[in-house]
């Protein structure tokens, strides 16, 4: 999908997956409140954003649920 994007692109990428999801995971066990969740997967999305457009990714799309 990605094949001009180099390892650590790609790597730099999933440590931001990877921070979205110990996120996620701290809001399911009630570590966090819902506000500093909220606040955090914000500036997580707009990270992620920024990550793909700087450096031309293309991610599959993902349907919610």
């Amino acid at each position: 999908m990605n094949p001009g994007a180099s390892f650590f692109t790609i790597f730099s990428y999933l440590e931001i997956e990877k921070r979205e999801k110990n996120l996620t995971e701290q809001r399911h066990k009630g570590e966090i409140e819902l506000k500093v969740y909220l606040q955090q997967k914000k500036e997580i999305s707009s990270e992620k954003e920024r990550f793909t457009s700087e450096y031309g990714l293309k991610l599959p799309e993902t349907k919610s649920v």
